[in-house]
């Protein structure tokens, strides 16, 4: 029988989660008022430009990064909030495609992680050594209701379930800048609840930008435009989300910003922070999500059509 390598992934209760669980063909979130975690397919990279990849800050896998992506991408930010904040660490578990779609694997999983929970050390897969149960020495992030304190915040309001099955299923997990940029925007949101890291959650949303522009670039591109500019990009943009206001570049408003970020002393000045206002969060979340929603799947929110019609 067939077996492949799963990664399993504990989930803090600092985030916010939706309160059903979502089963996949190759991936999985489940939810219980005392631990929430994901399962998914371990999927290796696929580099196009013959360079080795090699990564020591790489925090999640395309899989992982689909399966929380789609669901913060379909949470209606007017009203709803979910935010996946995984644990750094995952367990690995092999499993045959029958055991995976077995109907008790949400308790099969729990029961795995709740033995490794109750380990007071364990040895290092190399020398033996014993050293102290990582989630029981965990004091950076909030631990699981089961060994901790703190309630998981399980919702279901504003979260379009039927657009995260969409979602999943245009997912390219195969294509490296979708999963950049979806990566961002999931570290973007974590980065936004702890206040002293508000620039730099700011600074990942143009790392989400400037993937989305290449995505855009792209789309052009293959509707036969040989060499599209910034100000086609943007116009393409105001046609599919019914937007008058055209600019003249992409995103031209957080131009300057952009660049007095990265670059602390440019043309336009020298400055000990980065000039954003808070509100450059929340519109460019709001606008990335929309984005990606559309560059992934097609999907445009018919509040869009709604605008246009009433102009």
């Amino acid at each position: 029988m067939d077996r492949e390598e799963y990664k399993i992934r504990v989930l803090s209760p600092i985030g916010v989660y939706p309160n059903r669980d979502l089963i996949f063909d190759d991936c999985a979130f489940f939810k219980d008022e005392d631990i929430c975690f994901s399962i998914s397919r371990f999927h290796e990279y696929d580099i196009d430009d013959g360079d080795e990849y090699y990564s020591e800050v790489e925090w999640l896998n395309p899989t992982e990064a689909r399966l929380y992506g789609i669901v913060n991408l379909a949470t209606d930010k007017h009203e709803g909030y979910s935010m996946f904040n995984p644990f750094p660490k995952t367990e690995s578990i092999s499993l045959s495609l029958q055991e995976y779609q077995s109907p008790n694997l949400k308790e099969i999983i729990k029961s795995f992680l709740l033995d490794i929970f109750n380990v007071p050390c364990v040895k290092h897969p190399n020398s033996g050594h014993q050293i102290p149960n990582y989630y029981l020495n965990c004091h950076d992030i909030p631990l699981p209701t089961i060994i901790g304190d703190r309630e998981y915040r399980l919702v279901e309001k504003g979260i379009n379930f039927e657009l995260i099955d969409q979602l999943y299923n245009d997912f390219d997990i195969n294509n490296n800048l979708i999963v950049r940029g979806v990566t961002a925007l999931l570290k973007s949101r974590m980065l936004h609840e702890h206040y002293q890291f508000a620039e730099q959650s700011i600074n990942t949303l143009f790392i989400a930008m400037e993937v989305s522009y290449r995505l855009v670039l792209g789309i052009l591109s293959a509707q036969g435009n040989k060499n599209p500019s910034s100000k086609e990009a943007m116009h393409h943009l105001h046609d599919v989300f019914n937007d008058p206001y055209k600019l003249d570049s992409y995103f031209e408003e957080y131009y300057q910003n952009r660049i007095k970020a990265f670059h602390p002393e440019s043309r336009f000045g020298i400055y000990p922070h980065a000039p954003h206002c808070q509100d450059d969060y929340y519109h460019l979340y709001r606008d990335m999500n929309e984005l990606y929603c559309y560059l992934i799947s097609g999907y445009v929110n018919p509040i869009y059509s709604e605008k246009a019609a009433v102009r």
